[in-house]
């Protein structure tokens, strides 16, 4: 089901009956949601849906709306599911900026939409305390080729998945997050360099932490022991809303961030499983645009969990994973069709050349 595309202007593509249909569709995705427990202030103001309503539904569609930077065409993904519902680098570059003007310890880069140079020289010369920065965020687009292989994705060959990286000027150590587990993307760490020359700050692939192991080729994620409580997406439509969040949560409430990037544990959070609040985040990214301000306590947590260190098994933790695959790169952007899951298979499931000498010799025996 798709959603976000009754703004005014729609009638010439959709006749009036369809247009009002599906108005009333995206009036219930409004009306029915449910906030996550153990949120600081899980409250969205009415008021900012109803701007947001207005927004989408009483502008032309495809006329850029110049506080925002975008159509309400492009807006309306934040209320969309499916293939409407995958964010776009505007909606990234909105609230990264929002972020990085909000406070005077961060840098909040769209990594595809930056030019590092110009925008680096700029900060330089505009930020007082640009040489107080303690920390870089960026969300990036990247992509995945046959051989698992992944890349930050650029116009010539643009990426289908967001993901989130973190440095720490201080200690020059990057977090690497990714909802899906992909692995890293090869040129990740002389990209960032292109930022943290400014601070004198050189970076290496031993600065790199991933938050997830590298998934291997046709399998679902399994989390082994070098793992963390970063978010784990089950729909593929969500990359985006989880790196914006976390983004947030990385430069305003280091605690909680700290957390994600920690050792695994068994508390429970609703991050555990952001497609169970899927909507909320979205609604919390809604009144984030209207407002032009970022609630943190939106997303921030009354309490973290207390310290259960998850026990593994022969390297990996023990349960199955219900981790979906995403789809891949010739897949069409946002399908959230359901796909079989696959586990990895035990050691005792692999049959070995030891094993088939001794099965022949065991045959031969009870032939004789």
């Amino acid at each position: 089901m798709e959603f976000g595309i009754c703004s005014k202007g729609g009638g010439a593509l959709l006749r009036e009956d369809e247009f009002c249909r599906e108005k009333r569709r995206e009036e219930q995705w409004f009306s029915s949601w449910n906030s996550p427990n153990g949120v600081v202030d899980p409250q969205i103001l009415p008021s900012t849906i109803s701007s947001f309503k207005d927004l989408i539904w009483n502008n032309n569609a495809s006329e850029m709306i110049p506080a925002y930077g975008m159509t309400p065409e492009e807006m309306a993904r934040l209320c969309s599911e499916g293939d409407g519902g995958w964010l776009l680098s505007s909606h990234m570059e909105y609230i990264m900026n929002k972020m990085m003007t909000s406070q005077e310890h961060t840098l909040c880069f769209c990594l595809n939409a930056t030019h590092a140079l110009t925008r680096m020289t700029r900060l330089q010369e505009q930020l007082e305390h640009f040489k107080d920065i303690k920390r870089l965020v960026f969300t990036m687009n990247v992509g995945k080729l046959p051989d698992n292989s992944v890349y930050i994705g650029g116009d010539i060959q643009p990426g289908n998945h967001w993901t989130l990286a973190v440095v720490k000027l201080v200690t020059g150590e990057v977090l690497y997050c990714d909802s899906m587990a992909w692995g890293l993307p090869e040129e990740l760490c002389p990209r960032l360099q292109e930022y943290t020359s400014f601070f004198d700050k050189i970076l290496s692939p031993s600065s790199i932490k991933m938050c997830h192991t590298r998934t291997p080729v046709a399998e679902v994620h399994t989390c082994d022991p070098s793992c963390t409580n970063y978010p784990l997406q089950t729909w593929s439509d969500l990359c985006g809303v989880v790196s914006i969040i976390t983004a947030a949560i990385a430069t305003f409430d280091q605690p909680f961030f700290n957390f994600l990037c920690g050792p695994k544990n068994k508390g429970q959070f609703y991050l555990r499983n952001p497609t169970r609040c899927s909507k909320y985040l979205r609604l919390v990214l809604i009144s984030w645009f209207v407002s032009g301000r970022i609630s943190i306590n939106n997303v921030s947590l009354k309490k973290l969990p207390k310290a259960q260190p998850v026990m593994f098994a022969q390297g990996k933790v023990k349960g199955r994973s219900t981790q979906k695959r995403k789809r891949s790169s010739s897949q069409s952007e946002g399908s959230t069709e359901k796909t079989s899951i696959k586990h990895k298979k035990e050691p005792n499931d692999v049959i070995t050349p030891a094993d088939i000498q001794r099965l022949a010799q065991l045959v031969h025996s009870c032939a004789f």
